[in-house]
């Protein structure tokens, strides 16, 4: 019943996701390119007093949510000036004031790491013992988990940091904000258990393109109290530049730049015509002329695209049918914004190997059954089927 219990909660947990926390319309001014904006600091150290001063004399709800907004984005802004005393002073003094479990148990979670960055590690883990593990709040879930991560790679404790961050990608709900760090923090875990090769391929599942890779580094360079990915990063990069190299794309069997060019194909036509009539076209002819012409180009229309998913579903059918077997490797899933039949069209990141020949990476776009959506999870293996004379012919075998 327990772990019952438990997977619920993460189920509550994971249905929060894509939520962030946003200041109040009131504090936004005070915001510039994800953090304090410089300029406003004084307004916002002068906020930041008046609220403090306010939920000591006449609490409220507004007056905690401008203290928390206030220290978090002040907090923030003199921690990454390399003031960390300051910062942890500020966390300090406001965090006894906010009694709303989201607002306190975020700056007790920022506390936590600013003791922690600056040495002072037992009284961290003072304050973590205060944060609630068990919260059905997404953002203060992962703040628990975040901060004792960041605290136990601190104190060389990788395997308290696995514990808080999961396995792998998506076992635990982390919130969209703290997924790439998180991510980070736990192929750390890995590398400093002496796994290397797992926080290879967390990073890869984590920064499938160099681009994202670079991102990672930075991260790393904002990181200095704590020597992250040192081995694994490097190798992950090399890996992830050589199969953006080398990456096949694939297709879907289906057209679809020819079943929306087709569609869109009514307009020109229609208007076209209109514009002829009135130069060629007898005017008590025109409406008829016009009347022909709009429904021969959606017939048109329609003929193009029906005969465009039937032809991919033929293709399809004889892949299943007469394709090599295969296994792919699921590494990342992305959202391509097309939906045919109400069913969305992903971009599959895949590494693929049939018998007999060397793994490959290749970059796929398949519509996807709904009922089979929560089935791709990065790390799982897929059957596919695919052409023996062109690899980039190929298909998921649902089954």
């Amino acid at each position: 019943m327990q772990h019952s219990n438990e997977a619920l909660r993460f189920e509550r947990l994971r249905a929060q996701d894509g939520q962030p926390m946003l200041p109040p319309p009131n504090l936004r001014s005070l915001a510039g390119g994800g953090g304090l904006d410089p300029n406003q600091r004084g307004q916002a150290e002068a906020m930041w007093q008046s609220a403090l001063a306010e939920t000591a004399s006449a609490p409220s709800f507004s007056a905690e949510e401008r203290l928390f907004w206030t220290t978090f984005m002040l907090a923030n802004h003199h921690a990454e000036q390399g003031r960390r005393e300051v910062s942890a002073a500020l966390l300090e003094q406001a965090q006894p004031r906010l009694t709303q479990p989201r607002f306190s148990q975020v700056v007790a979670g920022m506390f936590a790491r600013s003791l922690a960055a600056q040495g002072n590690l037992d009284r961290a883990r003072q304050v973590l013992a205060h944060l609630d593990p068990q919260s059905d709040d997404l953002q203060v879930d992962t703040n628990y988990r975040f901060s004792t991560a960041y605290v136990a790679l601190l104190a060389g404790d990788a395997q308290t940091a696995l514990t808080a961050l999961g396995n792998a990608i998506d076992d635990v709900p982390i919130s969209d904000a703290y997924d790439r760090v998180c991510g980070l923090y736990r192929a750390h875990a890995y590398e400093a258990l002496g796994n290397v090769e797992a926080a290879v391929q967390q990073l890869q599942q984590l920064a499938p393109t160099p681009a994202e890779i670079g991102q990672l580094e930075s991260m790393v360079r904002m990181t200095p109290q704590i020597p992250l990915v040192a081995v694994s990063l490097p190798r992950a990069k090399v890996a992830v530049t050589r199969l953006q190299q080398e990456t096949i794309t694939t297709g879907s069997k289906l057209n679809v730049g020819r079943m929306v060019g087709s569609m869109f194909l009514v307009v020109p036509l229609v208007l076209g015509g209109a514009f002829l009539s009135e130069t060629f076209v007898p005017a008590e002819l025109q409406p008829i002329f016009i009347g022909a012409l709009v429904v021969l180009t959606t017939g048109f229309s329609l003929v193009m695209v029906f005969g465009t998913l039937f032809k991919g579903a033929a293709r399809r059918k004889a892949l299943l049918s007469q394709g090599v077997d295969g296994s792919a490797k699921l590494m990342v899933v992305e959202q391509t914004g097309t939906r045919v039949n109400d069913q969305p069209m992903l971009q599959l990141r895949m590494m693929v190997e049939v018998p007999g020949g060397s793994p490959y990476s290749v970059l796929h776009r398949e519509v996807v059954p709904q009922i089979r959506l929560a089935q791709l999870q990065p790390g799982i293996h897929l059957p596919v089927k695919v052409d023996p004379r062109d690899p980039r012919n190929m298909a998921i075998a649902w089954g």
